[in-house]
């Protein structure tokens, strides 16, 4: 995905008229990769071998899908479980309401 935005935006500045067609090229990949054959055939893969499992469905709210971004803990009132991290650095989960244990 990377490197067709790259080679688009490498050779965008000698563009004349038609040529500026070839920004179909990233927008297609992003579109496929999100919705046809990446992520969605990943996720389903992985649901099926892990799912149920609290570590990965931890990590399913807390991990951004296709691009890498901050963590933000979920506050709101729909949020359902707080984290921390322990000692030896498992993830721990409170029910919302509930204090999580101590950071360390």
């Amino acid at each position: 995905m990377v490197l067709w935005l790259g080679i688009f935006v490498s050779a965008c500045s000698t563009f004349v008229w038609g040529q500026w067609a070839c920004v179909v090229s990233p927008i297609f990949v992003v579109l496929l990769i999100s919705f046809v054959s990446g992520i969605p055939k990943l996720e389903a893969r992985a649901d099926e071998k892990w799912g149920g499992q609290p570590d990965y469905e931890l990590y399913k709210r807390t991990t951004s899908i296709l691009v890498i971004l901050p963590v933000f803990p979920d506050k709101g009132p729909m949020a359902a479980a707080e984290t921390t991290t322990t000692e030896g650095g498992s993830i721990q989960e409170a029910e919302a309401g509930e204090a999580p244990g101590p950071m360390v």
